[in-house]
């Protein structure tokens, strides 16, 4: 096809893009003048081709003004292109109530200001230009190394090259920019799923529709896409249904172990029932009372009271009477207990730092961004920058900026599980964070498994995965811990450290257990870089 006929089908092809970003996102006036702004050099180099050199009898010998025409619109297109995207998340976000609202108009959305969003698209247009721009000179340089540059024919291929180079970048950064179209679907789902959810449900899988939407999400936004086999990425379909199964299947079974479905000794109803925000107040105050009682236990029997140390059998009585629970409404009988296997400090973790499991959730993922960061890191390692593959994304011509969105997948990958993890948490077994954690990694790992074992009779490169399962569990076993303290954040006060308050709500001796497991992860994590990383231990290609 002739350039100005490539022009017409690239530009119109991603025009049709914005379009339907654009019925999503409904911006303001003021971005829609932006947007028009952004239009008019695609839709003149596009219309009128021949008045910037751009016709087929141009093509011998491309000119300054047809590269700087091509440039700009590529340029513009782009920018087009990355304003709308971020405009449909905005509005996603805002009309599902997954932003804040405004501090300035109280009771409002918050609007996307292009003040804010004009600079941050700028900026990001220019970064990936330039690297744009440097990776198709040293992609030229390395090709036309044996070339005489003294022949005029040099100067005019050189040019040549880099009309086309920017004419076919609009249908590669179109591809590259849609790769992440998953990010949108997951926040319409988040709000969706926010404006639907069942408001006295104990967990999202109680109700169809919260349980349908909820393994969406997590096949969408936490499952890894898997690679290409024979060819066809439709497989990765596969693994997305595979992991939503899994999900289900890891949780809903175990349901009846977790602590908050244990039956009360009065009535027999579970532990949720009766678990409401005032009673979670009561057991937060029942619980430090419980730590205190049993710290006083172990030091009555290491003798490190005085002349007049308290009689064990009131304290024991004390911690007794802890197990007491008004039922709502009260019985005739009198108060209800909770069950013999559960204490008011396993009850008060079960619940979770917040009143809902929205609430939990939304805190979970707040909470992960810290473990998140070091694990995109790691992540970006290890499939984009270790052995070959930095000389791969230095030739990609996306490959550069393709970090940072990478790094944006990532996160959002690890955040998303970890919403998963406390829109969860009432009906996880477990009565530690660290425990609650496994579920959902055994639902990430699974499709992993099976993506790498077809990928091995396929002789195709299986490396990374085994460190994906491995993150995603450290920054679950993490951020579970996180939330186990978070439930006990009143009491910070009362403590020097959060290490104190850690060591006094998992009683030393569990939390040498969470210690000793995140020590165990992290060596396996190490001893998995260590296979990948040394020549030695890959197997031999095949002649």
């Amino acid at each position: 096809m002739w350039q100005d006929d490539l022009a017409l089908r690239n530009y119109g092809l991603a025009l049709a893009f914005v379009a339907v970003l654009l019925t999503v996102a409904r911006p303001t006036r003021r971005v829609w003048a932006a947007l028009a702004c952004l239009t008019v050099a695609p839709v003149l180099v596009t219309l009128v081709p021949g008045s910037f050199d751009l016709r087929s009898e141009a093509l011998l010998g491309a000119s300054g003004l047809a590269l700087a025409a091509e440039t700009t619109a590529s340029v513009c297109l782009f920018a087009l292109c990355s304003l709308t995207f971020a405009a449909a998340a905005w509005r996603l976000a805002t009309d599902g109530g997954l932003l804040p609202a405004s501090r300035r108009f109280p009771g409002s959305h918050r609007v996307l200001r292009l003040r804010v969003a004009g600079p941050a698209v700028l900026a990001w247009t220019i970064l990936v230009s330039v690297f744009f721009a440097l990776t198709e000179e040293r992609a030229w340089r390395r090709a036309s190394w044996l070339s005489d540059r003294t022949v005029p024919d040099y100067g005019r291929d050189h040019w040549n090259d880099f009309v086309w180079e920017a004419l076919h970048s609009v249908p590669r950064a179109q591809d590259w920019l849609s790769s992440y179209l998953w990010l949108l679907t997951a926040v319409a789902l988040l709000a969706v799923l926010r404006a639907w959810r069942s408001a006295t449900a104990v967990s999202p899988l109680e109700e169809p529709a919260d349980r349908l939407l909820f393994v969406t999400f997590f096949g969408v936004a936490v499952i890894l896409p898997g690679g290409y086999v024979a060819g066809f990425s439709t497989i990765s379909v596969l693994w997305q249904l595979l992991g939503m199964l899994a999900l289900y299947g890891f949780v809903a079974p175990f349901t009846g172990r977790s602590a908050l479905a244990q039956p009360l000794e009065g009535s027999g109803r579970p532990l949720a029932a009766v678990a409401d925000a005032a009673g979670r107040a009561t057991l937060l105050q029942k619980s430090r009372s419980y730590r205190e009682i049993h710290a006083e236990l172990r030091r009555l029997d290491q003798g490190l009271f005085g002349d007049t140390p308290p009689k064990r059998s009131d304290l024991e009585r004390h911690l007794s009477d802890l197990h007491d629970w008004p039922a709502s409404p009260p019985l005739s009988g009198g108060t209800e207990r909770l069950p013999a296997k559960i204490s008011v400090v396993d009850a008060a973790l079960a619940l979770g730092p917040r009143d809902t499991w929205w609430a939990n959730g939304s805190r979970c993922a707040r909470l992960s961004l810290i473990p998140a960061v070091p694990a995109s890191f790691l992540m970006i390692w290890v499939w984009q920058i270790r052995g070959e593959g930095w000389a791969s994304s230095l030739s990609d011509h996306f490959g550069v900026p393709g970090l940072l969105l990478s790094f944006a997948g990532w996160t959002a990958t690890w955040t998303g599980a970890a919403f998963v993890l406390g829109a969860l948490w009432r009906r996880l077994p477990g009565q530690r964070g660290a425990a609650k954690a496994l579920p959902v990694t055994f639902a990430f790992a699974l499709p992993a498994a099976v993506d790498g074992l077809v990928m091995h009779f396929t002789d195709e490169s299986t490396a990374g995965l085994a460190i994906a399962v491995s993150a995603m569990l450290f920054v679950l076993t993490v951020t579970g811990i996180a939330m186990d303290f978070d439930t006990f954040r009143t009491e910070r006060r009362y403590w020097q450290s959060r290490m104190g308050l850690l060591l006094s709500v998992y009683q030393m001796r569990y939390y040498s257990l969470q210690f000793a497991y995140l020590v165990a992860q992290i060596v396996a994590m190490i001893s998995i870089w260590q296979f990948l990383a040394d020549p030695n231990t890959a197997p031999d290609p095949k002649e």
